[in-house]
């Protein structure tokens, strides 16, 4: 048995997809059709994504959402998989500040790369994801956020080297998404149904040879 856990913010949570839910909800019914003949090893996929969160935030309830979710490893395999930093970029006008500064951003990735090795030596971390941020700057949901794609991609390369650095693998979507007029939703922030597929088709391709799933 395969547990899958997929941890991260809106774009993980599958806001603004209304036609598959997510890119972790077509990811769920495509792993979850796949059964081993030889064993009968089955898929199972979990969406752990909160709308809205930062590193800071998912460090509040990791640990206890793993403890809940990975079963023995006698008799499964689990799978991490991380997904987030985007709200962590966004640059907050009443503060003058990023709203996780790029330093805390660091180490919170580092943290819970930590904490998922209590778990699973299967880790990946996805990246950020570009926005129209014609349309965030600052962000019609919130005027005190000023959501940039400067900043998004200041903090992807945060992650990547972090990734580099504890050896945890790294999904670059972030030039396959580049399109964002066509990727992103009307508020330009999150990921529209295109974009959703678009993530779900890359990370597919990545378990599958893999040989995850």
């Amino acid at each position: 048995m395969v547990y899958i856990l997929a941890f991260g913010d809106s774009a993980v949570y599958g806001a603004w997809d209304f036609e598959g839910s997510g890119w972790v909800q077509r990811l769920r019914h495509f792993a979850e059709k796949r059964i081993d003949k030889a064993s009968g090893e089955i898929n199972v996929v979990y969406n752990c994504g909160i709308g809205g969160h930062t590193t800071r935030d998912l460090l509040k309830h990791f640990e206890a959402e793993c403890q809940a979710r990975v079963m023995d490893a006698t008799i499964s395999k689990s799978v991490i998989a991380i997904s987030l930093g985007v709200n962590d970029s966004a640059y907050v006008q009443s503060e003058k500040a990023n709203w996780v500064p790029k330093e805390e951003f660091a180490k919170n990735l580092k943290k819970l790369f930590k904490i998922s090795r209590k778990y699973t030596n299967s880790i990946f971390f996805i990246s950020l994801q570009p926005i129209d941020d014609s349309k965030t700057n600052p962000f019609t949901g919130d005027k005190d956020l000023f959501y940039t794609n400067k900043n998004i991609k200041e903090y992807d390369e945060i992650a990547k080297l972090i990734c580099k650095q504890e050896k945890i693998e790294f999904i670059d979507i972030y030039d396959r998404l580049k399109d964002s007029k066509r990727l992103t939703a009307e508020d330009g922030l999150h990921l529209n149904s295109k974009g959703h597929e678009l993530i779900f088709e890359t990370v597919k391709d990545f378990l599958v040879k893999k040989k995850i799933i």
